[in-house]
């Protein structure tokens, strides 16, 4: 049925009802509910409200509300004025309004439907003052109304679209026409939710701050002074008829004075509205809108209509405060039937008094309070709140009960709370079976050897979950145990609640710990689209995602995406705790390993120096957070071949971690590890390969087998054993972690590149020149298929490439090869660069053994002089350089040279206590043969 016809029809059973007494009255309602349920529940609400007087139509008449009737029920008939007299000619147009109806006349003046014309078209409601004449008082009020909404503009207001002066001399105002229904009428017809009905009454509040803050208030809330149209799918309220509003007068701060002093509709007002003489302020509208509030959770006013009637208005409001002490839940109680006002929220009775329990019926005792200084201050007040309500933290209405702060922070941080309760069982089923077992061992053996295995299990699922991974686990074991994890996880969370961010949380973080960085990526990235479209959770739980995030990434090489992330969280962490926070330094060092990770080495010196200053001023030498600073600073020192400075600064890192967290400690670990590395950088291989050796061992005796660490170890094993002359070994270690990495990591991440990269070095050492050639060229098919021919990664395969070229006797073949990988070293890492200095030598190789010596002898020299210049004085590159250079002369006949070349590299070694390496030993045999050849 249409509005106009929902609207004549309820007039019709309106003016009917009204005819008729008793019984008779009764049974025409039962009638009427039988034909239309929603329309006689409408009906019965106008009949309690009007008690059987002139009253509730002589409102509904209200210029403005006459205008709320007929858009509620899409422009229904004409309502007669009051005034007895002859009624006024309809005009046809006024100013630029053409006429379309009679909306609602009243005491001062008549709304129209218009239709504006000029500058634009659409329609409005066109309010006109009365003409009475000597009636100056209806004029200042039409005029303070007008100007009242002029100053607001907010769209939860009537908006005011032009004001004017009629041809006969009557000011009139346009305004905005609003073909809504009252807020309880429209709630209860489309059967909005509790939670719907408070989101919807929070836009009444930002409508009405809006007019407090421009120094209005309302003083006449009521739902019917509330119209809720529809925007699109979006419901959206509309506070209207500002007709006794009153304005402040900022001069004296107090009300300006109005020519009407006692308004309103008396169900809605506050108690100091029955006072005339009583200033407004904020707090009236506040109690209004308590009682309006009341009446969306309850369905019934706060004051009933047949009481007031019978007692009267104001003993009612006294009843009410000190009785009722505005609790919804016991309006609720006080109703005999309450499934149909539940019905009409979507919900059953105990499901509805629950809703409204606690937070709202203290929100709506607090805006409904007797003396205004026990309401809220402010409209913001209110709502924040209601917000507070949205989101489970405790309201400041609450009176501050310790279980109810605890149940609302349950609410919040249920997996938490959940899994702590889950674990502490289990931990006291294990101990009970444990005591019980042994009280009863002597007596019952074969019960006790039963219960001894339920403990094992017990503690064997308590270590898996709860303690690091197994080092007897293969890999694929770990993920069928975190597999295990998240179905127990999933099974703890009631079926209703899905996984949140905290729950994904906490699986990215076992998983980044037991290595499994895909699982953990995908957990942590679910973690941080949820945390976004939320208000939880809390912000250190936000940065704790997305610290964890980039970690995770930059342990599976994405390291342009975690060093964004990294980014990202220092400026946020800066701006709120200052450059000294323990968090930032902490992330500030982890965005220096990343930057080392890239082989941006020269940007990551200054950043880890800087960062280690700050951290021996406020953390301290020994702290781990400072040891782990040196750490990384030791790695970009190791990029650019500054070995002494690195290993001095890991052996100080190193003492420290060992004495706060202990040696078999991760951190303690890495030290260890990185620096096995420096001294393999170095040539150190004997003391590399004891230190390699020592960190193997710890990390598979405390990480589960294959675990990423593990294999990180062994791929630089394999490289020291390869460097020491034992490429057997080398080729059994590297095949293992070779097959291990693409299994786990996938075939193109960087690490198995790197490894296929050492790998291919020692078939090239071994003269398997097709097996490295085919791993050469696919690590360069994958930096070139992704745009990055210039990856250090694939400058090093194609430098190995040219080499294996040159050892199988192509080398006229390998000069453009290596000429072209210079062009690109030296565009990308610089000539001084140890990278560009190898290729150059592999370059001078691939001449002489092409029968150039010449030209080879000029590329060794150049060699040579960089490596002078710009690599640490102990680097062995240097020496070797010099051996080539050697060997070229050796080749030219020019054996004197050559043996003053050698004597200078073998008093290095001498004076440096280290072993003369086996590429010089064979220079100095080579000196003695009579021709050149290869070694």
């Amino acid at each position: 049925m249409s509005g106009d016809k929902q609207w004549l029809l309820l007039q019709e059973w309106f003016a009917h009802a009204e005819s008729l007494e008793g019984e008779d009255r009764e049974a025409f309602l039962k009638q009427s509910r039988l034909e239309d349920p929603d329309l006689a529940r409408e009906l019965a609400t106008m009949l309690d409200q009007s008690s059987g007087s002139a009253e509730y139509w002589r409102n509904m008449m209200d210029p403005i509300h006459s205008t709320v009737v007929n858009t509620v029920f899409e422009r229904g008939p004409r309502s007669e004025p009051e005034e007895a007299g002859t009624k006024t000619p309809t005009p046809a147009r006024i100013g630029a309004f053409q006429i379309i109806e009679e909306l609602g006349s009243g005491g001062m003046g008549v709304v129209y439907l218009a239709h504006q014309t000029e500058p634009m078209e659409r329609d409005v409601a066109l309010k006109v003052v009365r003409e009475i004449p000597g009636n100056a008082s209806l004029v200042d009020r039409f005029e303070l109304e007008y100007k009242m909404l002029a100053i607001m503009s907010h769209p939860n207001i009537a908006q005011i679209y032009h004001a004017g002066v009629s041809e006969d001399g009557r000011p009139y105002f346009a305004m905005e026409h609003i073909d809504g229904m009252p807020i309880t009428v429209f709630c209860d017809h489309h059967r909005f939710t509790i939670e719907q009905r408070v989101a919807l009454f929070r836009g009444v509040c930002d409508g009405l701050l809006h007019a407090h803050q421009k120094g209005i208030i309302h003083r006449d809330l009521k739902p019917s002074n509330v119209l809720v149209t529809f925007h699109g799918s979006k419901a959206v309220p509309k506070i209207i008829d500002f007709g006794i509003a009153r304005q402040i007068d900022w001069s004296r701060h107090q009300w300006a004075a109005d020519p009407v002093s006692h308004f309103g509709c008396m169900t809605y007002m506050s108690p100091e509205g029955l006072n005339s003489g009583e200033d407004h302020d904020a707090r009236t509208d506040i109690y209004s809108l308590g009682a309006i509030l009341i009446e969306l959770l309850t369905g019934h006013p706060i004051i009933d209509p047949k009481q007031r009637e019978k007692a009267g208005l104001e003993k009612e409001i006294e009843t009410f405060h000190r009785s009722r002490l505005s609790s919804a839940v016991q309006l609720l109680d006080e109703i005999t039937d309450l499934t149909e006002v539940a019905h009409n929220r979507g919900t059953t009775p105990g499901a509805l008094k629950r809703a409204v329990r606690e937070d709202l019926t203290w929100i709506a005792a607090k805006a409904l309070a007797e003396k205004k200084k026990d309401r809220y201050a402010s409209v913001s007040e209110l709502d924040g709140d209601l917000e507070r309500h949205e989101c489970a933290c405790p309201v400041h209405a609450a009176p501050g009960k310790p279980w109810y702060i605890f149940r609302k922070f349950l609410a919040r941080h249920f997996f938490i709370v959940s899994m702590t309760l889950i674990f502490g069982l289990l931990i006291l089923v294990g101990f009970v079976t444990v005591t019980q077992m042994w009280s009863n061992a002597e007596t019952a053996r074969r019960e006790t050897g039963l219960a001894l295995n339920r403990v094992k299990a017990s503690k064997q699922f308590l270590m898996d979950y709860l303690a690091a991974p197994d080092p007897d686990l293969e890999h694929r074991d770990a993920e069928q145990r975190f597999d295990d994890m998240e179905q127990l996880l999933a099974g703890s969370i009631p079926a209703h609640q899905p996984m949140d961010a905290a729950h994904h949380l906490i699986l990215g973080r076992v998983a980044y710990g037991w290595g499994l960085y895909n699982r953990a990526l995908n957990h942590l990235e679910q973690a941080d689209r949820m945390a976004a479209r939320s208000v939880y959770p809390s912000p250190e739980e936000r940065l704790e995602i997305t610290d964890y995030l980039a970690r995770t990434l930059r342990r599976l090489g994405r390291l342009e995406r975690a060093e964004v992330l990294f980014d990202r969280l220092l400026s946020k962490r800066i701006a709120h705790n200052g450059e000294h926070d323990p968090l930032m330094l902490r992330i500030r060092n982890e965005l220096i390993s990343t930057l080392v990770s890239m082989e941006r080495f020269e940007e990551a010196e200054p950043m880890a120096r800087h960062l280690l200053t700050v951290q021996q001023q406020v953390l301290g030498n020994r702290h781990q957070d400072t040891a782990g600073t040196m750490v990384g600073l030791s790695n970009a020192l190791v990029g650019l071949h500054r070995f002494s400075e690195a290993e001095a600064l890991l052996e100080e890192a190193i003492e420290a971690l060992t004495s706060s967290l202990g040696s078999t400690h991760p951190r303690t670990l890495v030290a260890q590890n990185n620096l096995a590395n420096s001294l393999a950088g170095r040539g150190a291989y004997a003391e590399s390969e004891r230190w390699y050796r020592k960190v193997l061992e710890t990390r598979r005796a405390v990480l589960y087998k294959n675990h990423p660490h593990t294999l990180s170890t062994m791929h630089g094993l394999a490289r020291v054993l390869y460097l020491s002359g034992r490429p057997v070994e080398a080729d059994r270690l590297a095949s293992k972690v070779l097959e291990t990495r693409r299994e786990t990591l996938g075939p193109h991440h960087k690490q198995t590149l790197a490894t296929m990269n050492n790998l291919a070095v020692l078939y090239n050492s071994l003269e398997y020149f097709e097996r490295a050639e085919e791993m050469f060229r696919q690590i360069i098919g994958v930096y070139e298929s992704r745009g990055i021919p210039t990856h250090p990664q694939s400058l090093r395969a194609y430098n190995n490439l040219g080499d294996l070229m040159v050892r199988s006797g192509r080398s006229t073949a390998a000069i453009p090869l290596l000429q072209h990988t210079l062009l690109l070293k030296e565009q990308s890492l610089g000539i001084s660069a140890r990278s560009t200095l190898d290729t150059l030598c592999t370059l001078g190789e691939a001449y002489q053994q092409a029968g150039r010596p010449e030209q080879a002898e000029a590329l060794f020299r150049q060699t040579v002089m960089y490596a002078e210049d710009y690599l640490d004085a102990g680097d062995q590159r240097t020496h070797l350089y010099r051996v080539y250079l050697a060997r070229c002369f050796i080749f030219l006949g020019r054996r004197n040279e050559a043996a003053e070349l050698l004597s200078i590299s073998e008093a290095h070694f001498r004076s440096s206590g280290l072993p003369e390496p086996e590429w010089l030993c064979r220079a100095w045999e080579k000196l003695q043969g009579s021709q050149y050849t290869e070694p």
